[in-house]
């Protein structure tokens, strides 16, 4: 144990060292303070293992994290984090309960989410924060088991703590309560990377890596006296960094270019692309989005989720070719719905002949697909002779599309009647001449 300790300040010593050397990765940062420490406490649960936390019964154990945290930027951090506590664990099956007490130093790496999509605007100020964080530690821990049957207690002992690395990640949300104090919600999964975390030896290499879960609040002081460097924006870094170069003299809007030209919500000052289209999804810092990573931003890509090439808008060539071919049967059902018959008739009038060839040249350019002409009447006459007359019509337009050069075996036709209308007339007669033209009609779509 004493090893452990030593450790411990050793390692200390050096992650101080390595935080106190700054990184300037954006100017005026030395305006703001940048160091923290937190104290967090909360429940702990071992979730998987040989032995797990029986929390239906509300038995868990206790945690409790000690961090100091220097933030290099609005947006980047690194914590030292010293974490202890005792598990509760049993297995009634096999008749133990046991208990672990631990000890734990890691080094996490911080991400303030906020500063990172977060579009500063110099009005609104911030009162909540996400951060998402991982990082690895060593451990030194010793676990007791009891046999619920015999009474017999063993007992196992890390065998010091670089046998203990581990590794975790989690998230914290923060509320400013003032310039001072912060009150957190923090949640840590920690990966034990050591079967005997719970206390006994494997019996199923699914749980052979003990999985410990923690839940706690917190409350965080801020050393210093100036603004709090993670709670700033970049906004009021670059503009106290200008008020710094004796600028005083300039109003805001010559210190910082606050247009925004693109239209994408992020001013000039802070945007990455200044001529992103209008109707682009933009990050943070104004730069277009690619989810598919296919060179087509978001906003213009007719397929932002499935990678795909820049001359098909951003889908493949076969998706593309099916858009295309979806887009001229629709142009081609508007077309067809023009198709109008007398009332009882199925012939085609010759002032339809242009439409129909337009279907002809569809169809052909599509040999491998099979079609569908559905029929349709109005609800005018009797339902049985309807029905008989929208197969004629939808017949007639098959013969038509034959005799012109389409082959037989692509075309099926259906006849729905009076159902499935345009126009819905209950009664009959309430709808108008109009109306019941239009619901005489023929449509097409493709079956495979």
């Amino acid at each position: 144990m004493k090893k452990f300790y030593t450790y411990l300040f050793i390692l200390t010593l050096g992650v101080t060292n390595a935080q106190t050397k700054e990184n300037k990765f954006m100017n005026g940062e030395s305006q703001y303070d940048s160091w923290a420490l937190s104290l967090f406490v909360g429940p702990s649960s071992i979730y998987t293992g040989d032995l797990r936390t029986d929390e239906t019964a509300f038995k868990f154990g206790v945690d409790a994290q000690i961090g100091a945290t220097k933030w290099f930027n609005h947006g980047f951090g690194l914590e030292t984090l010293l974490q202890f506590g005792k598990t509760k664990q049993t297995n009634g099956t096999r008749n133990m309960n046991g208990n672990t007490k631990y000890v734990g130093l890691s080094v996490n790496g911080l991400i303030n989410l906020n500063s990172v999509f977060r579009r500063g605007d110099l009005q609104s100020k911030r009162k909540w924060n996400l951060y998402a964080y991982a990082g690895l530690g060593i451990m030194d821990f010793t676990s007791r088991v009891t046999n619920t049957k015999t009474n017999i207690t063993t007992e196992f002992k890390n065998d010091g703590p670089w046998r203990g690395l581990y590794v975790q990640g989690g998230a914290i949300i923060s509320r400013k309560l003032n310039k001072k104090f912060d009150i957190s919600a923090r949640a840590n999964f920690l990966h034990s990377g050591r079967d005997m975390f719970d206390g006994v030896k494997k019996t199923n290499v699914s749980v052979s890596e003990e999985r410990l879960l923690t839940a706690s609040i917190g409350i965080t002081y801020h050393f210093g006296t100036k603004e709090k460097l993670v709670w700033s924006d970049p906004y009021e870094l670059r503009l106290k960094d200008a008020l710094s170069k004796q600028e005083l003299n300039k109003p805001v809007n010559k210190i910082l270019d606050l247009n925004d030209d693109d239209n994408d919500g992020v001013v000039n000052e802070f945007d990455k692309e200044p001529n992103t289209l209008s109707n682009a999804v933009v990050d943070g810092a104004g730069r277009a989005l690619d989810t598919d990573n296919d060179g087509v931003a978001d906003g213009i890509d007719k397929c932002p989720l499935v990678k795909g090439e820049q001359k098909n808008n951003g889908c493949s060539s076969e998706v593309s070719k099916k858009i295309v071919q979806e887009n001229e049967l629709d142009a081609l059902n508007l077309s067809l719905r023009g198709i109008q018959f007398d009332t009882s008739k199925a012939i085609i009038k010759t002032e339809f002949y242009s439409v129909l060839n337009n279907a002809v040249s569809v169809v052909k350019k599509m040999p491998n697909k099979k079609f569908m002409i559905t029929g349709y009447t109005d609800c005018l006459g009797n339902l049985d002779s309807n029905q008989r007359l929208s197969e004629r019509r939808a017949n007639s337009v098959k013969n038509y599309l034959i005799k012109n050069g389409v082959s037989k075996s692509q075309i099926f036709v259906n006849g729905l009647g009076e159902n499935s209308p345009l126009h819905y007339c209950s009664p009959c007669n309430s709808c108008s001449k109009e109306e019941h033209k239009e619901n005489r009609r023929i449509e097409i779509k493709i079956l495979n």
